[in-house]
């Protein structure tokens, strides 16, 4: 595992500390991740951190358009990863760029913060999602907003299958919820660089409980649905998590 100074910072996107697919429609481009293991009791000091030295950095890339979002979220129900930083890029080579330039400031001008980092999350994992789907109906901006990721284990050779399910089945469906208010937003990302999970999943909403209503309502509707079930015949494993916004755009 690498250090801070060496991760391709993150969502997201989840999604995403603040990103909320609702508060754009048909969002594409790139989301620069990475999921971090913590030692719990450091927590509290690493998010203070985070606010502290590494927002203004993000905040000044932000403003000057090398990057789109950016965002520090926390770990509320799922696996390993307790910490998810992202930010986001209209494309790989300007995403890359920003993340030298990104790089580059923390080292040199909030040390404490990057120490910090790497004293409490030894391990973390790096990953560069490309937003393949996203929402296309208007919403009330989430702002930052709590959301849920399902990351995908697919075979390589039928993700085209599981992404033409997403698009043809499953879509339709998110977008009525998303109108309906039970959700306010979602993304299905695709694998661009980075570890075993190929595709991801994320619900935006009020909070955990009505975006966890929301994906039990879509899986009723989806029942029988015999081109939504590729979905997960080509992706047979996943994990869930769900996050909480700490600080971002």
């Amino acid at each position: 595992m690498r250090s801070f100074l060496s991760m391709t910072a993150s969502i997201f996107i989840l999604i995403l500390a603040s990103y909320s697919p609702a508060n754009a429609q048909g969002i594409s481009g790139f989301i620069f991740a990475s999921y971090y293991e913590c030692d719990p009791s450091l927590e509290g000091a690493l998010d203070a951190a985070v606010m502290s030295g590494g927002a203004t950095i993000y905040d000044r890339h932000l403003q000057s358009g090398d990057i789109t979002a950016w965002g520090w979220s926390a770990h509320a129900i799922g696996g390993a990863w307790k910490r998810l930083s992202f930010f986001t890029a209209p494309d790989r080579a300007s995403g890359m760029a920003a993340r030298s330039s990104i790089l580059e400031s923390l080292r040199n001008e909030a040390p404490a913060t990057v120490a910090m980092v790497n004293s409490a999350c030894p391990k973390h994992d790096d990953y560069i999602w490309t937003v393949a789907q996203s929402s296309q109906v208007s919403a009330t901006p989430a702002g930052s907003a709590p959301f849920t990721t399902g990351y995908y284990v697919c075979q390589q050779s039928r993700e085209a299958e599981a992404d033409e399910a997403v698009r043809d089945a499953w879509a339709p469906i998110l977008e009525d919820l998303v109108r309906e208010g039970k959700l306010s937003g979602w993304q299905w990302l695709a694998h661009d660089t980075g570890g075993t999970f190929r595709r991801a999943m994320s619900f935006t909403g009020s909070d955990h409980t009505s975006i966890m209503a929301a994906r039990d309502e879509l899986s009723a509707r989806l029942a029988d649905n015999e081109a939504a079930s590729a979905l997960g015949s080509a992706c047979g494993t996943h994990s869930d998590y769900a996050w909480t916004p700490v600080t971002g755009t």
